[in-house]
């Protein structure tokens, strides 16, 4: 997972960074890097699964943190291919030929896995990287924040806006006054993975408060509350040092994901259908939102549909 996230993040600021869109070239099926963030996901699936069915036949325990894990990564998988193959058995040979589920069908199954894991978890500040068994036990707000950020793909705006709001509340994260590139195990980070870099340790996010709080602004314009949503983008311009234009609060929200690299920008850009207005990509070019699943060398031979 902490490769997958790490090439996943590095991929999409390289793309998103391009100075022409209108020419830009897209991704190709047979970029080494798609194969390797694609094989490192569905690999941690497989392991994932196989932790999960031990724990089946055993004390039955972990299920519902198990499932968490296994949440984000179709989110992320979701997030960046669409439609992509939903496996919920371990397998034995990775080279398994499987069609592609609907974007629509992953995101609903795991909907459904995280409003089930929240009965279980526990109300705590997670903390992935002290040990392993931290690294496990993922917090209520792990699962709030994923499922809102699902809800938003899914344009259920009224139904994500009382999750952030609660993470908001509870008060285990707070915006720190610090870069707005930065990202650290900090009190931004509600999920991430530390990665080995040249120069030291770094923090790749998968769930992050400046993330929380931009997403809230985003609901709350949606949802008709426009005076809320510019209080949260200011909370976001002062701890960052940052301006935008709230003329139109939309594209003030896009303008702050994309200055912050948030790890969400692509999702606001694409279920928001900024793709040309914001991000100047041409209009025969909207496809590029999406990444190419890998050809022949992909962990999974998947079947083409559509």
């Amino acid at each position: 997972m902490r490769n997958a996230v790490s090439e996943q993040f590095h991929l999409q600021n390289n793309y998103t960074h391009q100075e022409d869109f209108r020419n830009s070239v897209p991704f190709h099926p047979y970029d080494r890097k798609i194969e390797n963030t694609w094989r490192y996901y569905y690999s941690a699936i497989n392991q994932w699964l196989a932790i999960k069915d031990v724990d089946a036949s055993l004390l039955n325990c972990y299920q519902s943190f198990i499932d968490t894990h296994l949440a984000l990564a179709y989110y992320q998988l979701s997030s960046r291919w669409g439609g992509v193959p939903f496996i919920m058995q371990r397998s034995n040979d990775p080279y398994i030929s499987l069609p592609r589920t609907d974007e629509s069908e992953v995101l609903s199954r795991v909907e459904n896995m995280l409003f089930d894991a929240m009965k279980d978890l526990d109300e705590h500040r997670y903390d992935a990287f002290q040990d392993a068994n931290n690294m496990l036990f993922v917090s209520k707000d792990v699962a709030r924040t994923l499922l809102a950020f699902i809800y938003c793909n899914q344009k259920k705006f009224d139904k994500a806006m009382p999750l952030l709001e609660e993470v908001i509340r509870r008060g285990d994260y707070h915006l720190e006054y610090s870069k707005a590139t930065e990202y650290k195990n900090n009190a931004e980070c509600i999920w991430g993975y530390h990665i080995q870099t040249r120069n030291g340790e770094t923090c790749h996010p998968c769930l992050d408060y400046k993330d929380v709080i931009l997403t809230a602004a985003e609901c709350l314009y949606h949802t008709g509350n426009v005076s809320k949503a510019k209080q949260y983008i200011n909370q976001v311009c002062e701890h960052k040092n940052l301006t935008v234009d709230q003329s139109d609060v939309l594209k003030a929200i896009a303008s702050l994901h994309y200055q912050i690299n948030s790890p969400s920008y692509m999702n606001f850009i694409r279920r928001n259908e900024f793709g040309e207005s914001f991000m100047g990509l041409s209009h025969h070019n909207l496809y590029q939102l999406l990444w190419p699943i890998p050809y022949d060398n992909s962990p999974l031979k998947i079947q083409h549909i559509g």
